[in-house]
């Protein structure tokens, strides 16, 4: 059944608008000739092509971030055993000031042996993302530098002019 069909039965449409539909289709059939109805076929085809290409532009965008996504959240837990796996936790009397990524000045509360080796570059101090907020770690001088290979943004503090 035909559309025209089905308003008729459903009563959207009348006998008399039907055939004035059917008859206006015929003349713009004929009057179009051959080549129109091709050319209109041609630009019907060049549509759906041009809207085939957006929707692929559009899925291959989406891959590439969900790709990216992918990567970034397995750097971020490589980093994070690392960072696990190499961190020196001593808490003291001493306030060791750093800059942070968002240029504010933290401290952390560590013990003079701990001060020294920031100071001759034997520990680090690293920025990275914990459970609920950013954190900061002192790890160990070959922690940091894998870190420096991985992502250089969450090296903190780390003195590497001088040698232990």
């Amino acid at each position: 059944m035909s559309l025209k069909e089905e308003l008729l039965k459903a009563n959207l449409l009348n006998k008399k608008d039907l055939r004035r539909i059917e008859h206006e289709e015929r003349v713009d059939h004929q009057k179009k000739g051959r080549e129109g109805r091709e050319e209109q076929v041609r630009q019907r085809q060049q549509e759906i092509e041009q809207k085939q290409e957006e929707q692929r532009q559009r899925d291959q965008q989406l891959a590439k971030q969900q790709n990216q996504e992918r990567l970034d959240k397995a750097k971020n837990i490589r980093m994070e055993d690392l960072i696990k796996t190499a961190q020196v936790e001593e808490h003291g009397p001493r306030k060791f000031y750093f800059v942070a990524r968002d240029k504010k000045i933290p401290f952390l509360q560590i013990t003079e042996n701990l001060s020294d080796k920031l100071e001759k570059g034997m520990l680090a101090i690293v920025e990275y993302n914990g459970p609920n907020c950013v954190e900061f770690a002192i790890v160990q001088r070959t922690c940091a530098e894998r870190l420096l290979e991985i992502d250089p943004e969450v090296v903190r503090f780390f003195n590497r002019d001088t040698r232990p």
